[in-house]
């Protein structure tokens, strides 16, 4: 596997140069999103069709959007086998969907979204997500999570961050505003008396 690893365009071109003359199984790209700016980075995703794609994104704020460096995959015929950033618009999405099959997902919501898009993409899928206010009814522009009713895929996860001692009624009125109804979910734990809150679940 092509690793890039390191945050200089001049990597970015040489990679994106490499696979227009030989394709190799996967490439691994990894480093933080403010050092692909200004790079080809549109090339080396045209360049890397029928590639197998892992992205690791990071930016110095967790919830700031990868959104321009994930438009340029959409039907890009790139392979995406796994993905970890933030997403902070539908077509975001909609630009990950379009290329994952099969994908291992770490999305952090950076706003409400619809991610039934993603249904069938995936076999793993964890969404990360601030609380949302409380008191107040949720987002209308929040659609459901992903049931996970197929069983070919595992079932996606919840990540609510930003949680403290007290801030229970919001921790309830987030899951209780994503978690489709019906469905059952792991309670949340208090190890050593401070609110921790793991994968929720949803089954």
């Amino acid at each position: 596997m092509v690793t890039l690893w390191l945050p200089a365009g001049r990597h970015v071109a040489a990679v994106a140069a490499m696979l227009r003359h030989t394709k190799p199984i996967g490439v691994e790209v990894k480093m933080e999103a403010a050092a692909l700016m200004g790079t080809p980075w549109g090339a080396l995703v045209a360049a890397a069709r029928g590639v197998g794609v892992w992205l690791t994104f990071r930016r110095h704020e967790a919830y700031e959007p990868h959104d321009d460096l994930l438009l340029p995959l959409h039907d890009s015929g790139v392979k995406l086998w796994g993905f970890r950033g933030c997403v902070g618009t539908s077509a975001g999405v909609a630009a990950l969907a379009s290329v994952a099959n099969g994908a291992v997902l770490s999305i952090r919501m950076a706003a409400p979204l619809d991610l039934n898009a993603l249904e069938n993409t995936y076999v793993f899928l964890s969404v990360y997500t601030r609380l949302l206010p409380f008191p107040g009814p949720p987002s209308p522009a929040w659609s459901r999570p992903l049931s996970g009713d197929s069983p070919l895929h595992a079932k996606p996860g919840l990540i609510v961050e930003g949680a403290d001692e007290g801030s229970w009624e919001a921790v309830a009125h987030t899951f209780t505003s994503l978690v489709p109804p019906g469905k059952r979910c792991v309670v949340p734990r208090l190890p050593w008396g401070e609110m921790e809150f793991n994968l929720l679940h949803i089954v």
